[in-house]
């Protein structure tokens, strides 16, 4: 029973894992596309939001303990939001730079 319920976890993790993947890659490319900080750094993170699911499927899977995979989530969770709050700040300064006030337009 418990080996079924950590089959059903792992594909979950894949499944979740591949959503993300696929949104980060779309974020990459208009990344690209855009060629704007703010775009690169929304990126990253959800990069890291795509890799948190690779190190929940890579402890599943018992290549590494769960003392490991809980301190490398943290570590993500903490690039997701530093990200996120430069890609906000680079926003506010872009928008100061080109005269522009994003709340009034």
């Amino acid at each position: 029973m418990a080996h079924d319920l950590g089959m059903a976890y792992l594909v979950l993790v894949v499944i979740a894992g591949a959503i993300s993947s696929m949104i980060f890659l779309l974020s990459v490319a208009l990344a690209y596309r855009r060629r704007a900080l703010p775009y690169m750094l929304i990126s990253v993170a959800l990069g890291g939001l795509a890799a948190r699911s690779g190190v929940a499927a890579v402890e599943i899977a018992g290549f590494i303990s769960f003392h490991l995979h809980h301190t490398l989530e943290h570590a993500l969770d903490g690039v997701i939001a530093i990200t996120l709050l430069a890609a906000i700040i680079s926003m506010g300064t872009l928008a100061t730079q080109t005269g522009g006030d994003s709340w009034d337009e």
